[in-house]
C-alpha cells in the first residue's frame, strides 16, 4: 500500500525491533535517577503547506497561507473573519505542493 500511495518502494534503516529497543532504553534512562541525561523532546512538524482560500470559484484570488510548511505541531492558531454575509471557505494544499494524493483538497466549510 506505501508503494502504491507514495510511488516509491519503502525503505527502513533501522528495524522495528531496534527502534522500540532504543526508546525504552533512552526513555529508562531519561526516568533513572542514576542517569543524567540532556532534555529530549520529540518535535512533529507540517509536511505540507496547507491554504485557505475564502469563496473560491468568485474569480477572486484571496489565498492565504495557514500552515506553513515545516511548521511545528501542535499548536493552535485563531482566524478572524469580517463578513456580513454567510461564506465559503475551502482549505487544501496549493498546486506547488508534491502531495502523494491526486486531491489537493482538504475541506469546504460554509460560515452563516
Amino acid at each position: 500500500m506505501v508503494r502504491k500511495v507514495f510511488q516509491q518502494e519503502p525503505s527502513m534503516t533501522v528495524s522495528q525491533d531496534e527502534a522500540m529497543a532504543w526508546s525504552c532504553a533512552l526513555q529508562c534512562a531519561i526516568l533513572s535517577p542514576i542517569f543524567k541525561m540532556r532534555d529530549f523532546a520529540v518535535v512533529d512538524a507540517q509536511s505540507y503547506t496547507i491554504e485557505r482560500w475564502s469563496d473560491p470559484g468568485k474569480g477572486e484570488d484571496s489565498r492565504v497561507e495557514v500552515l506553513p510548511r515545516s511548521h511545528q505541531l501542535p499548536f493552535n492558531k485563531m482566524l478572524t473573519f469580517y463578513r456580513s454575509k454567510p461564506f465559503h471557505l475551502e482549505t487544501r494544499y496549493p498546486q506547488e505542493a508534491a502531495v502523494p494524493h491526486p486531491d489537493l483538497q482538504l475541506g469546504n466549510f460554509t460560515v452563516s
